[in-house]
């Protein structure tokens, strides 16, 4: 889960349109619209990112965490979990030892093989989550409160068409952009 850099302002439709002028490719309403998909997207994470840092977390802390919280039934391997998370390992066992140094999660032994863990919450990770999540609720309800619930669903679809012909455009799968040394926690 990286975020590669943050868009502050848009480029003004002149500076678009001058590039049109030297690269016939270019469709000025497609890069507006590629361009206020990327800010919002860009502020979004900040939210999240300011959100969780009030309670002493990073996105991808907070990320993790959640991933746990919703995964009490399953036994979660920290491969896994950076795999669900889209970092590399060695990124993922630093965010491990930040919150099991915090005392939020543990990482048990898996029975069949010793050196393998599987991650569990403590109740206080526990409790760290359920203290959140009302206010993480609030906070989503917040960013998409201004759009009635057609607007919210025409949004979804529009953002689910866009992701799902991504592969065909990137190829399948995806490249992996969270594993370059940039990946923050």
């Amino acid at each position: 889960m990286t975020q590669l850099f943050t868009l502050r302002e848009l480029p003004k439709y002149e500076t678009i349109a001058r590039l049109a002028d030297r690269f016939p490719q270019l469709t000025i309403e497609m890069v507006q619209t590629w361009l206020v998909c990327l800010k919002t997207s860009s502020d979004m994470m900040l939210a999240l990112e300011a959100h969780a840092a009030q309670y002493g977390l990073s996105s991808a802390r907070f990320t993790a965490l959640m991933h746990l919280y919703h995964s009490v039934d399953e036994n979660l391997a920290p491969s896994v979990l950076a795999d669900r998370m889209g970092v590399t390992r060695a990124t993922m066992t630093g965010l491990l030892d930040g919150l099991e140094s915090c005392g939020l999660l543990v990482r048990e032994p898996q029975c069949d093989d010793r050196r393998a863990f599987i991650l569990r919450l403590t109740p206080k990770g526990r409790c760290c989550v359920e203290k959140i999540l009302p206010h993480h609720f609030d906070q989503v309800a917040r960013l998409l409160g201004n759009l009635t619930a057609d607007e919210r669903q025409t949004l979804q679809e529009l953002l689910n068409k866009l992701r799902d012909h991504l592969p065909s455009i990137c190829g399948d799968p995806l490249p992996e952009l969270t594993k370059s040394p940039a990946t923050h926690v």
